[in-house]
């Protein structure tokens, strides 16, 4: 009678537990989604081009872990993660960990010096590069983690698709804007005062220099860059979402069919179709070859994933295929189209100089690769003489994740593809919805889409400390453009469904637009991939069972094991992340912003770079301002002792800390140059023929660093020398057909000169 007293006792707490543990999870899941809306939405709004240097993202990643944090302490409270393992996260897992393992090695490099492995010895230390793309490829991971486990509903999984279909349609409306409005201001105050200009951005380029002839020329372009500093970004950004927004408006136009079409109802479809249509017209204004191509392949696979096809839709689709070919060529040959055709023929011939260059790195640094954000550094090593430009990453997003990352980590790219590629064929019918719960009564979108405005300020505060002000005009656009697409969608959003391999063939498109084009480590075009990613592999992976929180302590369960020990792992990163990003790179842009102010003296800055110094021991950033600093001072007092002194200090710690710049070596040799033709100290033009002789080493093939390193060599009599390196430079002068890498004409005029000098002594 014991047992069956003890079991009426107990039969009516766990349903009253589970109710009460179900509020309080949803409640918790739904403000860490509304957290994760606003990082989605302000990391776009930030340029992340330059993060491998500037370390810009390391709020978000900090963001990113809080949210981990939050999520893992729900799944401890429940006793079980959201979903199921699926094999596409091992992959994820491990290119995340190869790729941070590279990055890390930059740092041991720095500490401990060469090593037995010959990767190791020929590795160069980058400590504040190697440090920054650390955290943002564990923020790349968390971000789909986040978005594998996060969106329990049919509605949260719509709810975020929204959210970005939104932010896709504010980035083309602000690219837009920028196309009719900022720059053609922009232009107009350059042509007006170009000296004071320059001078507002921090540059000094002569007249003629080819930095200013490639500045002018980004100057006059008229591609939008909404909040990007590369077209390219944008359009990445904007070819997924465009993929995924067709998608949902033809579930919309398949849910309205056969029903009355009421003036709201009609106002949605407008709106919506209006809002791809910008989307459409901004992709169209970057020029981006391969953004056109991946759309063109999404809009061929698009209608196979909305319905099924019968064997006469297979026909109409084969000849509109056909017909749009036919009238391309057409096109084409009547020459309306021989431009377009003309420019992509030479883009292509500009990536398979960056490819081959790229796999001649690769011999180089098969294993372990150059690490994450460094590849600009090495590929001025191999860039061939008639390439155009010092890319940042090779324009191809399997090659830089073997370039960066090592051979490790492209097979966990390889794995984590063919993890998607298996979730895509595991999912192909059906709804997307089926692969989530039921939306219940409790399940409103309106936290999320109020944590996806906060994205705005956000991205504000985290872009301030660096120059990037996302300004009041943006912002209103952004909001209004986003609450106009969300009004659009609204029907679709709360009763309708998301169409299964949606999220598939977004990813799909994005990815084909990488074979060309750069990007992939980008937080803020990549974050749209892994959330794709994350959301097909959602389709494929069954949810735990519902059941009620484990009882009888804290660790009572295995998940709850696993659960407490990624706690305790994400409460580590995150104090390692404030500690070796956040904290010093914040110190170190309040330090430089305080130098920067001419109205101090200059011991005043002087002291205020060495605090930055302190503040950040891995970045050379501040080396390189006091070598700017020093040698300013030195041409304004010829006799100081002091200031060459520092200078030459500060030219060991730029070298120490990031030394395998061939930009950084050249500068620091300019700056030596003008201090010995100004006081004549020997010693200084000495130290210059180093400094030129590494920046030509790390860049053998640039006409201009040959020169500079052979009148580096006049300086100090080497004739000898001078003589052979200025053939050099008249021999790769010859061989660039681009203009912007030939020598001025006084310069080779100089080479020519002393390519003929037979006096060796």
């Amino acid at each position: 009678m014991a047992t069956p007293a003890a079991k009426t006792v107990r039969q009516p707490v766990p349903p009253a537990s589970a109710g009460d543990a179900e509020s309080l999870a949803d409640r918790m899941r739904v403000w860490l989604l509304a957290g994760f809306a606003a990082v989605c939405v302000a990391r776009p709004l930030v340029p992340s081009e330059g993060v491998s240097w500037l370390g810009d993202g390391h709020a978000f990643t900090m963001l990113l872990l809080i949210l981990t944090g939050g999520y893992l302490l729900l799944a401890w409270y429940e006793g079980r993660f959201t979903r199921r393992f699926h094999w596409t996260d091992a992959g994820v897992a491990a290119l995340v960990l190869f790729c941070v393992a590279s990055a890390l090695l930059g740092v041991f490099v720095f500490f401990n010096g060469s090593a037995g492995n010959p990767e190791f010895r020929a590795r160069f230390p980058a400590p504040r590069l190697a440090l920054n793309m650390t955290w943002e490829w564990i923020g790349l991971g968390l971000t789909y983690f986040l978005a594998r486990q996060l969106p329990k509903s049919a509605l949260q999984t719509r709810v975020l698709v929204t959210i970005m279909i939104a932010l896709a349609a504010a980035l083309a409306v602000l690219g837009l804007y920028q196309v009719a409005v900022t720059l053609p201001a922009e232009r107009a105050a350059y042509e007006a005062d170009p000296d004071r200009v320059l001078a507002e951005l921090g540059q000094s380029f002569e007249p003629g220099s080819p930095e200013r002839v490639r500045f002018e020329a980004r100057l006059a372009s008229t591609e939008p860059l909404a909040t990007f500093a590369l077209t390219n970004s944008l359009a990445g950004v904007l070819v997924a979402w465009i993929i995924v927004h067709a998608g949902v408006l033809w579930q919309m136009v398949r849910a309205q069919r056969g029903a009355p079409l009421d003036g709201i109802a009609l106002v949605r479809m407008v709106a919506g179709f209006a809002a791809l249509g910008v989307m459409l017209l901004c992709l169209a204004l970057t020029k981006s070859r391969s953004a056109y191509l991946a759309l063109a392949v999404g809009a061929v696979v698009l209608p196979l994933v909305m319905q099924s096809l019968s064997g006469a839709a297979w026909k109409r689709l084969g000849l509109g295929c056909a017909v749009v070919a036919a009238l391309a060529i057409g096109l084409v040959a009547a020459g309306v189209g021989r431009p377009l055709v003309d420019d992509a023929a030479r883009s292509f011939q500009f990536r398979l100089e960056y490819w081959q260059a790229t796999l001649d790195l690769i011999a180089n640094f098969p294993v372990l690769g150059v690490g994450p954000g460094e590849f600009q550094d090495y590929y001025t090593m191999y860039k061939l003489p008639q390439a155009s430009e010092e890319v940042r990453d090779p324009h191809n997003f399997l090659l830089e994740v073997w370039a960066t990352g090592g051979t490790f980590a492209l097979l966990g790219l390889v794995a984590t593809l063919a993890g998607f590629g298996t979730a895509w064929y595991e999912s192909r019918s059906g709804s997307a919805d089926e692969a989530t719960e039921p939306s219940t009564p409790r399940d409103k979108p309106g936290l999320p889409l109020v944590g996806a405005l906060a994205g705005l300020p956000l991205a504000y505060a985290a872009g301030l400390p660096f120059g990037f002000l996302f300004s009041l005009d943006q912002a209103l656009l952004a909001a209004i453009t986003g609450a106009v697409l969300t009004f659009a969608v609204w029907r679709w959003l709360g009763t309708g469904s998301l169409p299964r391999n949606l999220p598939a063939v977004g990813a799909l498109v994005l990815m084909i637009h990488w074979l060309a084009s750069g990007g992939f480590t980008f937080p803020g075009v990549a974050g749209s991939f892994w959330l794709l990613v994350a959301l097909t592999v959602n389709q494929a992976t069954q949810r735990q069972p519902e059941q009620a929180p484990p009882r009888g302590g804290f660790l009572a369960s295995r998940p709850r094991w696993g659960a407490a020990g990624a706690i305790t792992l994400t409460l580590a990163a995150l104090v390692a992340c404030y500690l070796t990003g956040l904290l010093p790179v914040l110190a170190l842009r309040a330090s430089l912003a305080r130098a920067a102010n001419p109205e101090l003296n200059p011991q005043t800055r002087f002291g205020l770079l060495l605090q930055a110094g302190a503040a950040d021991w891995a970045s050379a950033e501040p080396f390189m301002a006091i070598a700017e600093l020093s040698a300013e001072q030195v041409r304004a007092n010829p006799t100081s002792t002091e200031w060459p002194q520092n200078l030459v200090k500060a030219a060991r710690g730029v070298m120490a800390l990031h030394g395998h710049s061939s930009a950084n070596a050249r500068r620091l040799g300019g700056l030596l140059r003008e201090v010995y033709g100004v006081t004549g100290n020997i010693g200084a033009a000495e130290r210059c023929v180093d400094l030129t002789r590494v920046a030509a080493m790390f860049y053998p093939n640039s006409a201009l660093l040959q020169a500079e390193y052979a009148l580096a060599l006049d300086l100090v009599s080497n004739k000898k020398a001078a003589r052979r390196v200025a053939a050099r430079a008249l021999e790769l002068d010859e061989l660039t057909p681009h203009a912007d890498k030939k020598l001025p004409g006084d310069l080779r005029q100089r080479m020519r000169e002393l390519a003929e000098n037979k006096d060796d002594v």
